[in-house]
Parts: C-alpha cells; structure tokens; sequence
C-alpha cells in the first residue's frame, strides 16, 4: 500500500524533476516575460544560477538508513571519530548528513567528492552567528570518506537527561536531538539578491523588482530555503554573507518544521566557503552565518 508521504514525494519528484534543463529556462522566461519584464528577460536569465535545492518529509528514525541522506536523529560518524565540540563537555548538535550519490548527478554539484558523506554540525544554543573570529568552535562540516563509513550509527555524546528531544522548545543551552526527516534534492535556478550589484545593474525600478521576485517565487514554490550553492537568500546584509569576492555559498539551511529548526527568529544557516578551499576540499575552512528575520 502506498503512503500518503510517498504519494506527496512523487507528486513532487513528477512536478519538478530532478535537474535543470531548458524547460526551466523556458518556465522562469514566462513568467519574467508575465511580469511586464520582457525587454530585460535575456538579462535577467543569465544571472540565473543553478543550485541544488532539498524538500523536506518527515519520518521516524528507522527510516533513516545507514548512508542515507537526512536531516536530524543519529549521524553515521565513524567511533574514531570524535563528536564535535565547541568545548570539552559541550558537544555541538548534528543537524543532517548528506551522501553525495545523492547529488552526484548535478552540475551544480560538480566540485564536491563523488562519494562518502558531509555532515553538518552546529552548538543549539545559538549564540554564535558568525561575526566573531571566536564563533568558528560552534559548528562544524565532516567529511565521512567512503571507505570510512561505520555499519552502524554513533550512540549520542550525552546522557538522556542533558538531551532536549523537542527542538525549539527547551533549554537551548543543552544538547538537541532533532527531529528524523528524509530528504528530496533536485536542481533549480537561483536568483541573486535584490541587494546584489547583479540586480542593480539592471536599474529597475522598485515596482519592477517586486514583480521579478514575485515571479521568481511563482518558478519554484518550496518555501524551504535549503540548498547547495546558487545565489543566497539573504535576510539582512549579503555582504555580510559574500564577504568577499572568492567568497562562495556552500550550503543554506532553513528554519524548518519537520528537523524542528528555528534559526533566531525564522532565520538561515548560511555555510560558506573560499573558492580555493573548496577547489580543495578543506571543508575545515568553512564558516557559517547566521541571519534572522
């Protein structure tokens, strides 16, 4: 018998595909062009930028299978590994992993390994945003090499009584076990920021910005902003965030429901990396920001 979750995943595997082609060239096109912005459309579709996007479902934690990519329950960190801290005795959270045959098929992807797992890591008393060169010990990005991968998920770092299992809800200073929640990725286009000199370079009007992100936002309609690389989404500064010009995004985590994210207030996770660190793959070198409405 099919599941309602599962009819929900293919509805949505069916409504967008998995990569970018030249019929979501075609789409955005249409709507730029029904949003009384024709004679800039050519210009407008060459700062598009594709990215990976994810949708989220949630799930229990035996769905969550050893390899699989998830956001939230046990991460597959080898035991000689140590767990994250930001101090001894202050373990970080484990937000999510991802297996990168996962994301391997898309372009926007290229210059990640082709196999073994990246998973993310961040303090959940979130007073580290990424303005202070003290805030790095907050999170941390892992690289689980294939032939590392362990038969079984890690035991959490914590006993039970300092584990906070409703997220959003307790004591932020103690350790939070998030919510299991499988993931759906698939490639979309990317818009730079209206704050952007991309954008303005256009030299629209007000009126006419508006329209463009409300056409942008009728092209794709998942109001979750997690994504690989692309354009961020910033809520307040982006020079905050592309804080220099070899500065890339690398990864955009939402506030989001289903894990039991709340960023400050409904804000993003934005892990960012140099382009020559990720020419490399020294996922060591990433720092994250934190922006909230």
């Amino acid at each position: 018998m099919t599941k309602p979750k599962d009819i929900e995943f293919n509805a949505y595997l069916e409504k967008y595909g998995t990569k970018v082609s030249q019929k979501h060239y075609q789409k955005l096109e249409q709507l730029i062009k029904e949003a009384g912005l024709e004679k800039h459309a050519k210009e407008i579709l060459e700062l598009a930028a594709p990215c990976v996007r994810i949708k989220t479902f949630s799930c229990s934690e035996q769905d969550l299978k050893v390899g699989m990519s998830y956001f939230g329950g046990l991460p597959d960190l080898p035991e000689d590994m140590t767990w994250p801290e930001r101090a001894p005795g202050e373990p970080l959270s484990f937000l999510g992993q991802v297996n990168f045959k996962d994301i391997e098929q898309f372009d926007s992807a290229k210059d990640l390994p082709k196999d073994g797992l990246l998973q993310f890591y961040y303090h959940s008393s979130q007073d580290a945003w990424g303005d202070k060169p003290k805030d790095k010990s907050n999170w941390k990005v892992i690289h689980v090499a294939k032939k590392d991968m362990p038969q079984k998920k890690r035991k959490l770092p914590v006993d039970n009584k300092k584990i906070d299992v409703t997220p959003g809800t307790g004591d932020y200073e103690i350790f939070e076990l998030y919510q299991p929640t499988k993931l759906f990725f698939y490639e979309a286009l990317s818009l730079p920021s209206c704050q952007s000199e991309k954008i303005k370079s256009l030299q629209l009007k007000d009126k006419e910005i508006n329209s463009l992100y409300e056409a942008f936002f009728s092209y794709d309609d998942n109001l979750m902003r997690h994504q690989f690389f692309g354009e961020p989404r910033p809520l307040q500064s982006l020079n905050e965030i592309l804080f220099t010009k070899q500065t890339c995004l690398f990864f955009q985590i939402d506030s989001d429901d289903n894990p039991g994210w709340l960023w400050g207030d409904c804000g993003i996770l934005y892990f960012l990396m140099q382009k020559q660190d990720l020419e490399k793959r020294d996922f060591d070198k990433v720092w994250m920001i934190l922006q909230s409405c």
